[in-house]
């Protein structure tokens, strides 16, 4: 069952317990987010209705965060994606905002992640061709002064498209 308005607002901040109902509706949702409720619903086995509040329930527990299209980076003309490893100057704390400024900013940064381990942080980026990777990298980053080290690794295939956590 759905959880109810009020225990909503209560669970907001923690993890929600999600049954196999909620996995069909998000499973079904990954793979089309344009589907309606109706066809949404024919698809989980459920009716219209209790998939309707069933949804909104994991929309207003942020457990559905949005809906986006999914964009073939290479047929929008952008060839290349790769990898960067990124050390920052902790001390620095003015400056590490300059830097999670362009990675916000930046439309090519499509992922930024703070990491444990040799690194601080790990991007995905998506650039046309090597020369606007370098631009990137040598230009933007290494010159803003907390950037300590940029290190790439290109993907030459992906064996395993992106797509959003399933449960």
């Amino acid at each position: 069952m759905a959880p109810s308005v009020t225990r909503r607002r209560v669970l907001k901040d923690y993890a929600v317990r999600l049954d196999e109902r909620d996995g069909r509706i998000i499973g079904a949702l990954q793979s089309d987010g344009r589907l309606t409720n109706v066809e949404l619903a024919r698809k989980v086995g459920m009716s219209e209705s209790s998939c309707l509040r069933r949804t909104r329930a994991l929309e207003e527990l942020g457990v559905i965060k949005g809906y986006a299209a999914v964009v073939d980076s290479k047929r929008a003309g952008y060839e290349l994606i790769a990898f960067l490893m990124v050390d920052l100057d902790q001390r620095r704390e003015t400056d590490a905002k300059a830097f999670f400024d362009l990675c916000r900013k930046d439309p090519r940064v499509v992922e930024c992640v703070a990491v444990t381990g040799s690194h601080d942080v790990v991007l995905k980026v998506v650039v046309r061709d090597i020369e606007e990777l370098g631009n990137l990298t040598m230009t933007s980053m290494l010159g803003l002064p907390s950037v300590l080290s940029v290190r790439s690794s290109i993907a030459v295939k992906n064996l395993k498209p992106m797509r959003a956590f399933s449960l």
